[in-house]
């Protein structure tokens, strides 16, 4: 990791300040979509067993409403 630390301080150094400017306001962008991906995908992730018996009865329930 220290490696990738003098690496990246050595990177930085070399842009100009509206280019550090462009890259803060890219990684921001970055965090927020990655961070408004993981909400998404955890309220689709079922809390417990409880609501994964509570899905497969209601989709029981549907199938045997399309056969009827």
């Amino acid at each position: 990791m220290p490696d990738k630390n003098r690496e990246l301080l050595r990177i930085s150094r070399q842009l100009s300040l509206e280019q550090q400017g462009d890259l803060l306001t890219w990684v921001q962008l970055a965090y927020k979509a990655e961070t408004s991906v993981r909400k998404s995908s955890d309220s689709n992730v079922p809390s417990d067993e409880t609501s994964l018996k509570t899905q497969d009865c209601s989709c029981e329930n549907s199938i045997k409403r399309r056969k009827k």
